[in-house]
């Protein structure tokens, strides 16, 4: 499963960057579709730009997001008529049991507006052990079945954290 997880990373990347390529050629597009990682440091922001095309589940994170108490694994996102869906598989890296509500604060924008969450997973606020990693889904009624959403995922209660920038199509 990790290897088909890894291969499907892989081709989005390429597919992605092949798009950007393509794009680049106009200059009113460049800057919206390159993709770029700032520092990798605990407190800095980083941010990614994917386009998901159709109702499919695309990997958006192409490399482990380590926080202090926690860690991104993997992000997949699904454009699905409008609804956004995430799956964020996470690792509590903390000493102590810690609910993911606890620790992480998941942020998503369209057109510069919150957007709230319509469904959440329940296991969002059971405790996780120390160590040990898990699954939540969440799904967002997004105002604009288009245009881009940026996800941002930190710590609880902070501000810096680290982004992805999906436009959908």
């Amino acid at each position: 499963m990790r290897k088909i997880s890894l291969l499907l990373l892989s081709l989005v990347i390429s597919i992605t960057l092949v798009g950007c390529g393509q794009q680049a050629n106009s200059s009113s597009q460049k800057s919206s579709s390159s993709t770029s990682a700032k520092s990798n440091s605990k407190h800095s922001t980083s941010h990614e730009t994917y386009t998901l095309k159709g109702d499919n589940a695309y990997p958006v994170v192409s490399k482990t997001w380590k926080f202090n108490q926690f860690k991104i694994i993997s992000l997949n996102a699904e454009n699905n008529k409008g609804k956004l869906d995430l799956e964020i598989n996470w690792e509590n890296t903390s000493q102590q049991a810690a609910s993911f509500n606890n620790l992480v604060q998941v942020t998503v924008k369209q057109n510069g507006k919150t957007v709230n969450i319509s469904e959440n997973d329940d296991e969002a606020s059971g405790p996780l052990d120390a160590k040990a990693d898990d699954d939540v889904d969440f799904k967002y009624q997004l105002p604009s079945k288009t245009g881009p959403v940026t996800v941002t995922i930190s710590p609880a209660h902070t501000t810096t954290g680290k982004s992805v920038t999906l436009n959908l199509k």
